[in-house]
């Protein structure tokens, strides 16, 4: 028996590594990161998320909109606060990202040759990409919702293996405002409010 769980071992091991070597090697054609995505060993499957009761609104201030979260989410800025991460444990769920056009196609945001469909976000004319972000071993799809502002592209990101939006990313989505109106700094909104 011990035997067998060792030959058990191995092959796992082996598949881990084949399929690292491939998101490694492939990771800009869509097609192989496609059928890749397929594979239970290269993608972290969504767990399924109670709708909170709580949903503080968060502000940006120098970025003008505003969007609500669960509670159970944690909210992390970046430096120059034009990414914010809202972490469910210490993964980032969703994204909010803006960027100068020019930074889009040199960071390789949303390579996807052509938008998924024509959306919504924040009031405002946006296209949706659905694109794979590699995190160590594991390859995560992500719907991205992409509008332009200001000489910016804004981003709102949700990393889900869904092809759709589920309860909560899209009552985020539906949240989303921008506003001229909201001033600076970022700010949250205290928890219960």
């Amino acid at each position: 028996m011990a035997q067998g769980s060792s030959k058990l071992g191995l092959s796992i091991i082996v598949l881990l590594s084949c399929g690292a070597f491939l998101v490694h090697e492939y990771k800009d054609d869509p097609r192989i990161m496609e059928l890749l995505g397929k594979l239970p060993f290269v993608t972290s499957p969504d767990e399924a998320e109670e709708l909170p009761a709580t949903w503080p609104t968060f502000v940006h201030g120098g970025l003008h909109y505003s969007l609500s979260y669960p509670d159970t989410y944690t909210v992390q800025k970046n430096d120059d606060e034009r990414r914010v991460n809202f972490l469910r444990g210490n993964e980032p769920k969703v994204v909010v990202r803006a960027v100068r056009t020019a930074e889009r196609l040199e960071k390789g945001l949303w390579i996807t040759d052509e938008p998924m469909e024509q959306a919504r976000l924040g009031g405002r004319p946006a296209k949706l990409y659905v694109t794979r972000e590699r995190q160590g071993n594991e390859i995560h799809r992500t719907l991205c919702y992409v509008a332009e502002r200001d000489g910016m592209l804004v981003s709102l990101e949700f990393r889900t293996d869904r092809s759709k939006l589920g309860e909560i990313e899209q009552r985020m989505l539906d949240s989303f405002q921008f506003d001229e109106k909201i001033g600076s700094p970022p700010v949250e909104t205290p928890r219960g409010q």
